[in-house]
């Protein structure tokens, strides 16, 4: 495990360095999913993933948060998935 993620002011950061960084595999050969997995395994704390399906609980802050990946816009579109992201961990 990585760098983890304390506030909401840390994820454009991890964010942009998850992207730049050299040791990973090339994120632009996963999924969006593999994409988001990663980045969750990287920077978070992984309550719980299924494999088979698009729901990922993760945790921040001492708190466990659903995610459904389905709904999250690509991965590798900094402003929507940044803002996606931000807007779970404000409005759950």
């Amino acid at each position: 495990m990585g760098q983890i993620i304390y506030s909401l002011d840390d994820i454009k950061d991890c964010y942009l360095n998850f992207l730049q960084k050299s040791d990973c595999p090339k994120i632009e050969n996963l999924t969006n999913w593999g994409r988001n997995r990663f980045f969750f395994n990287t920077y978070f704390t992984v309550k719980h993933c299924h494999h088979t399906s698009s729901k990922i609980w993760i945790e921040f802050n001492a708190k466990t948060y659903d995610l459904d990946i389905a709904q999250a816009p690509d991965f590798l579109d900094q402003r929507n998935y940044i803002a996606w992201l931000q807007q779970h961990f404000l409005h759950a």
